[in-house]
């Protein structure tokens, strides 16, 4: 059985002051008061971003209060100003993804020269959400090692997070592809919710992940397994919010080629060899070691268009995987084969069929070998972000995936 699966996503939508549904993104808010603790209407906050330099401004309200929302997950430089007070600046404060991060800011009286300067750090409790969940951050989903770079496995590294079963219905590895779900929190494996960027990525019918995204192009996740605020829905399970990577202000790129064979690999407990010569079978775990051939390869680039205002990001990889699927079966003994050529000529179809059959190679009744079973998978992304204005950008993002795999049966 060959199977193709091509995946596209194009999602291109404007993120302005209601970014109500931007779950792949983040927020920052606060409350600007003066040294009495009253609030300070009509301040002045920017917010401008390490990476790319883009800047996004907003004006506190009449309660003194911000909101800076449908941000990208990264590093970033808060600067409060007010007239008559000291400027206020954040050097840095790191937003995740999917997360609502507090920053108030509380301004000095203005005396000449004086700038207020503090240093900021995550949250690791959001005042204004009681969802739980847990972030894999860039750090993380970047530099440790993953055995076939599929992403879900650092599921396990969240709170709630277990070992699936091997035999899952949906946690079963798929060869080349990885699990198509995972166990957490006590959810069952087909109540997860993917989405990328905020898009569904959950496929119609067993509602698990329809592609994993490429590590190259994962830029961190998170994991919300309960109380979901108002703008998840479908599943009942956990939420995974994945968000991918853009373009910086510096031009970044990687190659990789992850090669392995059998060389060090065991050979499987139930593969016997067999001599012909002498009809022995000697005991289990003898045999050949089982073919493999696996060649993962690929590579990303991402850096301005227009420095401050338009970023892009690309990345390909493939998966060339050559795996001899050992295959034990039940054949004709060789007094079968005898006596079913001995009757060709009053049953022809079944001596021709007969011949085709293999003798057995294990025991008596057995046959035992390698069939080949190819997987090559090919998926490019492409990502590209517009800065606006102070207020608006523009983030669009395609992906493509094409999977040919023979299943020996």
């Amino acid at each position: 059985m060959k199977l193709i699966q091509p995946f596209c996503i194009a999602a291109l939508f404007a993120v302005c002051t209601l970014g109500a549904w931007g779950q792949s993104t983040a927020s920052l808010s606060g409350t600007v008061t003066d040294p009495s603790g009253a609030v300070i209407a009509h301040a002045h906050v920017t917010v401008q971003s390490l990476a790319t330099g883009a800047v996004r401004a907003v004006d506190t309200d009449a309660a003194g209060l911000y909101v800076v929302p449908s941000l990208q997950p990264g590093d970033y430089k808060v600067q409060v100003t007010a007239s008559g007070f000291s400027t206020f600046t954040v050097e840095k404060v790191t937003l995740d993804v999917d997360r609502e991060v507090t920053e108030n800011v509380q301004m000095a009286v203005s005396s000449a020269g004086v700038t207020v300067q503090v240093q900021s750090a995550t949250q690791e409790i959001e005042a204004q959400t009681i969802t739980v969940g847990q972030v894999i951050d860039n750090t993380s989903v970047q530099n440790l090692p993953l055995n076939g770079r599929h992403f879900l496995d650092l599921t396990v590294l969240t709170p709630g997070g277990v070992v699936a079963d091997t035999a899952g219905s949906l946690t079963a590895p798929s060869r080349g592809l990885g699990a198509n779900s995972f166990l957490t929190a006590g959810n069952r494996e087909d109540s997860v919710n993917f989405q990328i960027n905020g898009i569904n990525l959950n496929d119609i019918s067993q509602n698990q992940i329809t592609f994993q995204p490429s590590i190259s192009t994962t830029s961190e996740f998170k994991e919300n397994n309960s109380t979901f605020s108002a703008e998840y829905g479908r599943s009942d399970g956990s939420i995974v919010s994945v968000a991918t990577r853009s373009g910086t202000d510096q031009f970044h790129g990687e190659g990789f080629d992850y090669f392995r064979n059998e060389a060090l690999d065991a050979r499987n407990y139930f593969n016997r060899s067999f001599n012909p010569a002498t009809g022995v079978t000697l005991p289990l775990g003898t045999g050949d070691k089982a073919p493999l051939k696996r060649d993962n390869f690929g590579g990303s680039v991402g850096g301005p268009v227009w420095k401050h205002h338009t970023f892009f990001f690309a990345s390909y990889e493939g998966l060339r995987q050559h795996q001899g699927i050992l295959q034990n079966s039940e054949v004709i003994t060789q007094a079968n084969q005898t006596a079913i050529a001995a009757n060709k000529a009053n049953e022809p179809v079944a001596a021709a069929l007969a011949a085709l059959i293999p003798l057995p190679n294990s025991g008596t009744t057995n046959y035992v070998s390698f069939t080949p079973g190819p997987v090559n998978i090919d998926q490019f992304t492409g990502d590209g972000l517009h800065q606006i204005n102070t207020s608006d950008s523009l983030h669009g993002f395609y992906a493509f995936q094409k999977d040919i795999r023979t299943e020996p049966a």
